[in-house]
């Protein structure tokens, strides 16, 4: 699944140790649904747990956390409301600089189904970030030239 391999990429970035050694962080599947939809061609979306075991990490749960975070915001936007808990987490701390963290976020994948050469397709879609599309469409969305922070521009990148 792709989000599954995308967030073991990122987890992998932001770990060193783990880069060197990715038995280091196994990932599994809980809690799974799937959400079939009265549609011609037999899309759904598949509607998960996602745990992660980083196994005697030394990375701060902080760096772990803003990886994850910022994955989210690309890949999960919804994990990300004011308010809500994106993911959760456990730690065994081993000693003073090690620990084992468990990081598990609830995830969905929407999936199409469609024809090709007489064969079915399925294909994992995108995440659209709800709020920005609903917007979008009901041409709330702001036109925005420029991001100022504290006076300096930084999108887009001042010639």
């Amino acid at each position: 699944m792709r989000k599954i391999d995308s967030l073991k990429a990122t987890l992998l970035a932001a770990i060193p140790e783990a880069n060197n050694d990715p038995a280091m962080l196994p990932v599994w599947i809980d809690r799974g649904s799937a959400r079939a939809r009265q549609t011609a061609n037999g899309s759904f979306e598949l509607a998960f747990r996602l745990n992660v075991l980083a196994i005697g990490v030394r990375t701060d749960l902080s760096i772990i956390t803003l990886a994850v975070t910022r994955w989210l915001r690309t890949n999960q936007p919804d994990r990300l409301q004011p308010g809500a808990d994106s993911f959760t987490f456990d730690a065994d701390i081993l000693d003073n600089g090690t620990a084992d963290v468990l990081i598990q976020i609830d995830l969905t994948q929407n999936y199409d189904v469609r024809i090709e050469d007489g064969k079915e397709i399925v294909e994992a879609l995108e995440q659209d970030d709800p709020v920005l599309a609903e917007a979008s469409a009901e041409g709330m969305a702001p036109d925005i030239a420029a991001i100022l922070l504290g006076g300096e521009q930084l999108v887009p990148t001042p010639a």
